[in-house]
């Protein structure tokens, strides 16, 4: 089942503005004072699906469904951000006291971990989703400055700036805290419309 949600959305441009617009919303709220603005520049789902290791369903209150998944993960789930700094004397040696904008590519290379997924009917309540542990990743982070892309990968104080970033997201989804589930289709819903009475045709 994963493999076809995966399949569809590697090719769905909708998904993608989807995925983009929610990790812009995520990246920008209770963001570190050191970043002033973070904007997702693209978005690659990959070619491999999350696989499910293991399935423990737990009890829940009528009309839930709620159930531990073990996952793992190893492909090539990218996105690429431009982040604007705060002045800060370190990195203003970088760009000559001008703002200093520096855009990277996050590669996740491989998760592992148990999330936990409560649904509910939307009528009834509201579906979340979290990490039960913080899950195990490897990510790989390439911060390029400015038009002359020069390589800050050996600039500890950069990845190190990107890297709690991306930790501190993720530990505010690992529960006790939850996220609301809104699956994302891969195509834009069509609307349907009511059918006609029959005076509306005399």
């Amino acid at each position: 089942m994963l493999g076809v949600f995966a399949q569809e959305w590697s090719k769905s441009g909708y998904f993608r503005e989807k995925i983009m617009k929610a990790l812009y919303t995520g990246f920008n709220k209770k963001k570190a004072k050191l970043i002033r603005q973070i904007k997702v520049i693209d978005f690659t789902f990959g070619d491999k699906a999350p696989k499910v290791l293991g399935i423990t369903c737990l009890p829940s209150d009528k009309f839930e469904f709620l159930c531990d998944f073990e996952l793992a993960y190893q492909g090539n789930l990218s996105f690429e951000i431009q982040v604007q700094f705060e002045s800060q004397p370190f990195l203003n040696m970088l760009n000559k006291d001008k703002p200093l904008f520096i855009d990277a590519k996050i590669l996740l290379k491989s998760l592992a971990g148990k999330l936990r997924i409560c649904w509910v009917p939307s009528e009834l309540g509201t579906s979340w989703f979290s990490f039960v542990g913080e899950p195990s990743l490897d990510l790989k982070i390439e911060p390029k400055i400015g038009k002359s892309k020069l390589d800050l990968s050996g600039i500890p104080q950069v990845i190190s700036i990107l890297k709690d970033f991306l930790e501190s997201k993720i530990r505010k989804m690992t529960y006790p805290y939850r996220k609301e589930l809104d699956l994302p289709m891969s195509f834009r819903s069509i609307k349907v419309l009511p059918l006609a009475d029959d005076d509306d045709y005399n």
